[in-house]
């Protein structure tokens, strides 16, 4: 909504990621903008219906997004002071891991907990059906 603000001022507190990478190019900064709100949409539709197939692909596609995003800042530390350099890795590298996190399969084994039947409640053998 606001390109030369985040072109001048990104990620605020008196820092500035965007600026130092190259003139202001409006078109391009838009297109981000957009990208970004477009995988925000996204990961808020999987987060309020948590469907495995929605979150894995939602993981992929942020995934697609954020390690060449990475790849390439992390190509140009020199760029940045040394707390800059860090704050780019780190946070740039969270969105990698929690990415990965949604793409990759459920851990098998037991992640339910077992359940123990109230006294006195009959208890069914699922393989034969029968009461015990």
């Amino acid at each position: 909504m606001a390109p030369a603000s985040f072109y001048t001022g990104f990620p605020g507190a008196a820092r500035r990621w965007v600026a130092v990478d190259g003139p202001f190019n409006e078109h391009l900064v838009r297109d981000v903008g957009a990208l970004n709100c477009a995988l925000c949409v996204l990961s808020m539709v999987a987060l309020l219906h948590p469907e495995r197939a929605l979150v894995r692909a939602t993981g992929l596609t942020w995934l697609i997004f954020a390690v060449p995003h990475l790849a390439y800042h992390a190509d140009h530390l020199g760029l940045y002071n040394r707390m800059d350099q860090v704050l780019n890795l780190v946070s740039l590298g969270g969105v990698v891991v929690l990415a990965a996190t949604l793409v990759l399969p459920k851990r098998k084994g037991n992640s339910a907990p077992a359940t123990v039947p109230l006294p006195g409640t009959p208890v069914v053998d699922k393989a034969t059906g029968a009461t015990l």
